[in-house]
């Protein structure tokens, strides 16, 4: 640490009960949230939602899974198997439910699911 920093800690330990933090250490230590932000449409509803992970061959330029958070009614339209479409300008993505071989979705917390999409379907391997 350099010495303001350091003196800046030992300033706020030494007076605890009243957290007394100047602001060029909250800039210093502040947390910013970013994400991808997508798009999915059923026809003329549009949700927004968010990329929350996802896996892609080297070689190609698709997706082969995908997992977005998502409200409940969007999660409601697929849930009666309504077709829908993903989509971002920044990055470009464009995908279809068509595009994918298996749909899976769970519930994250209150009205927030977590939509898993994926083009290769898993195969159970028995012994």
């Amino acid at each position: 640490m350099n010495n303001d920093t350091d003196h800046e800690f030992q300033r706020i330990l030494s007076n605890p009960e009243n957290e007394i933090v100047s602001e060029s250490l909250k800039g210093r230590l502040s947390y910013t949230l970013s994400a991808i932000n997508l798009m999915i449409a059923f026809n003329e509803k549009k949700f927004e939602c968010t990329l929350d992970s996802f896996s892609r061959s080297l070689g190609k330029k698709k997706l082969s899974r995908a997992s977005i958070l998502l409200g409940l009614d969007a999660t409601r339209l697929i849930l009666a198997g309504d077709g829908f479409v993903i989509s971002c300008d920044d990055p470009n993505i464009y995908t279809t439910s068509s595009d994918f071989e298996t749909i899976d979705c769970f519930k994250y917390s209150n009205d927030i699911y977590v939509l898993e999409l994926s083009t290769t379907c898993e195969e159970t391997l028995n012994d």
